[in-house]
């Protein structure tokens, strides 16, 4: 049973973490993790595969989270991380995790990060002017263990005034 809990209080914590990571990177300004450091570097703009030619509308999101951990957020995208190309913010990006990238351009978002406990998360999807879809993967290493949880975000523009949702 201990070993139950203690999945759950990971997958808790994975949830939040993939929220910024829409929120690992934590809860964007609503979680203490959203305080973390910005160690991160953004990634250069990925061109087009296909798909939306337009930007992500930098803005207010609800985000709506399934699979392994469920659950709804919502997020402030801020047009001064949609410029550098990035999708996460580094200032979002939790102590000990690296990001290796950080792309949201041309209907893609493409996110990756390393971090501890052999940690690795990654958000890849498409967006178009109302919103955004990313299929989200964490792995790691719980007591010695290798887990993962596999999630869907569906984000949905709500309004280019974040509030206090704010990144």
């Amino acid at each position: 049973m201990m070993h139950h809990v203690g999945y759950a209080r990971a997958a808790r914590r994975i949830a939040t973490l993939s929220l910024l990571l829409p929120c690992l990177l934590g809860g964007c300004g609503q979680e203490p993790a959203a305080n973390a450091s910005a160690n991160a570097v953004a990634g250069a703009a990925q061109p087009a595969l296909q798909g939306f030619g337009g930007s992500l509308r930098p803005g207010l999101y609800k985000i709506v989270q399934t699979g392994d951990a469920e659950e709804e957020s919502e997020r402030c995208i801020t047009a001064e991380t949609l410029a550098k190309g990035g999708y996460v913010a580094a200032k979002d990006v939790q102590p000990g995790w690296t990001v290796v990238r950080n792309r949201a351009s041309g209907g893609v978002i493409d996110f990756e990060a390393k971090g501890p406990a052999k940690g690795l998360m990654s958000f890849k999807g498409s967006y178009t002017a109302a919103g955004f879809t990313l299929d989200a993967v964490l792995s790691f290493e719980h007591n010695g263990q290798p887990m993962t949880l596999k999630n869907r975000q569906v984000g949905t523009f709500q309004s280019a005034d974040c509030g206090e949702a704010a990144e």
